[in-house]
Order: structure tokens, then sequence, then C-alpha cells
């Protein structure tokens, strides 16, 4: 039988944004089931503590008492953070799973790194979009990334990340509609416990997606199938201009590029931005134990003009 001669198409490319955009959807699920397998480990323990102190024997010390309380408020810490974290990463692959795709060509990018930085806000630049993905045609840097252990501390080698895109969302504090119902962006820490609060800031989402080349055996076994892996993330004032951060400089690049990007949009003078339309058999991507999402019908496209 002969070889077949068909020349593949790429996986980082606008066409296969149905599949990039699964796999990040994907990863974040599985984050999300890890955390809730973690809390579900532990619960007993915890309860099994709690019990033990009610029980106390009256000749223990108060040493020993309030080490075993310190035990108990760490522990609950624990299970708090475990479902903050489950909670956030559950309502992210949500938002990622639903976004629109900006593809940004390697024209566009050296017309957008070439304008003046302007301060703006999120809400000033992103007045009628909650959320989306902007995807690099090539990395815009690199991001050092330092793994964690099993104890969730940074080990003492780093990893130098590309900076292939952006997954951005509005986290908005007023989390309740008419009907009463949740708002899929309550997150405890981003306002969610002062939404009755009207002077309380939304918050802008910001994560810097990577296809991580090479060194996915550094990362959460999440993201060993996804074309691209979060790497990294901050939150930011919806409503304050973006602010340099000297700790946080390859995230500060990335994030007022992403200020020019939409400044650029708005203005479309240096750049023009067109629909590609995706063909039917490339607008899903289905595998099992992935989650099923509508389709990619079309991407923006941004090239320099």
């Amino acid at each position: 039988m002969g070889r077949r001669n068909r020349e593949q198409e790429p996986a980082w490319s606008p066409q296969n944004a149905a599949k990039i955009r699964a796999g990040l959807a994907f990863g974040l699920a599985e984050l999300a089931r890890d955390y809730r397998m973690l809390t579900s480990e532990l619960e007993p323990d915890v309860d099994a503590l709690f019990e033990d102190l009610e029980n106390l024997d009256p000749s223990v010390d108060d040493a020993e008492r309030d080490r075993l309380d310190e035990l108990g408020v760490e522990a609950m810490d624990t299970l708090d953070a475990y479902d903050a974290n489950a909670a956030l990463a559950t309502v992210e692959g949500e938002l990622v799973g639903g976004s629109g795709v900006i593809w940004v060509d390697r024209s566009a990018m050296a017309a957008i790194a070439a304008e003046p930085f302007t301060a703006e806000s999120p809400e000033a630049l992103l007045p009628d979009v909650d959320c989306g993905i902007a995807l690099f045609e090539i990395p815009l840097g690199t991001y050092v990334f330092r793994p964690l252990d099993e104890n969730g501390e940074p080990v003492p080698e780093s990893v130098d990340l590309d900076i292939d895109g952006i997954f951005w969302w509005r986290a908005r504090h007023d989390l309740i509609d008419s009907d009463g119902d949740e708002d899929p962006s309550e997150i405890e820490d981003f306002g969610g416990e002062q939404a009755e609060d009207e002077d309380i800031d939304d918050s802008f989402v910001f994560h810097i997606l990577s296809r991580a080349r090479n060194v996915r055996h550094h990362l959460h076994d999440a993201w060993r199938l996804p074309v691209a892996v979060d790497g990294a993330s901050v939150v930011l004032p919806w409503s304050t201009p973006f602010q340099p951060d000297d700790g946080e400089s390859e995230l500060w690049t990335t994030i007022t590029f992403f200020g020019r990007l939409c400044a650029a949009i708005h203005v479309q003078d240096r750049v023009s931005i067109s629909e590609q339309a995706i063909p039917a058999a490339k607008q899903s991507f289905v595998k099992a134990g992935w989650p099923e999402l509508e389709p990619v019908e079309s991407v923006s496209v941004v090239s320099g003009s």
C-alpha cells in the first residue's frame, strides 16, 4: 500500500479553534474534578478530627487543645480552598467553552507592538463583551512558570512557557439575576460575598495560554492532552486603568499588548479584522470524556493593514 502524501493542517491555526477551545474547557473541568475529589477524601478526616475535639478527655492540657484546635482551623481552610478552586475551575470551564475566538496573525502582532500604550481600563476597552479567547500566530514572549510540588509549594527549578494566547473574563459583582438565580461568575474572592454593595468593582480575570511544548510533564495531568494550557492568571479591577507591576513583567507585557489589541480593533487603523468561516467538519471537536460545546462557526482574524 502506498504512503499517503496528504499535507496535515497544523494544530495551531484558526481552523482548529474548536479543538483548542475544547481542550481548555476539558483541562479546567479536570481541575474542578480533582479539587472535588480532594474535598471528598479530606472531609471524613476533618469530621473525625472535630468529633475527637468534641470528645476530648478532660485531662488533655491546654497546649494540646490549642494544637488540635489549630489543626481543625487549618483543615477547614484547606477544605474551603478546595471548594473555591473547584468552583472557579467550573465557572472558567463553562466560560471558556462558550467564548468567541480571535486569531491575531504575525503582521497584526508587529503593528500592535509598535503602538504606544495608553492606560485604559478593561471596562473602556471591552464595553460589550464579558469573555473571550485571543490566540497569537507566533508567541508574544515567554513567562517564567514555577511548578508546584505535591504539597502545593513551588519547586526550585522554573519552566519557560511561551505566551501563545489569552483567555479573559469579567467577574461581575451583581451576581443575582431577576429570577433569583446565581450568575455563573459568582466566585468568592471576586466580590461574591459583597454583591449587595454597589460600590464594589467587578474584576477582570486574565489568563496566559501556552502550547507548553516539551514541558507538559511539569504541569498538572489535566493539561497533558489539550493543545493549549492555562499557564498563569491575574485578577485586576474592571474599571481601573491597567497599571504596571514591576514584579510581574511578563504578565504586564501581555496585559498591555492585550490593551493595545483591543484599542486597535476598535479603531482599525493599524489592523483590520475579518471573519474566517470554519468548515463544518472543524466547527466542533468531539472526544470521549471532553465537554460537548457549541460549534465554532467562525474566527475573527486580526491582520496588519
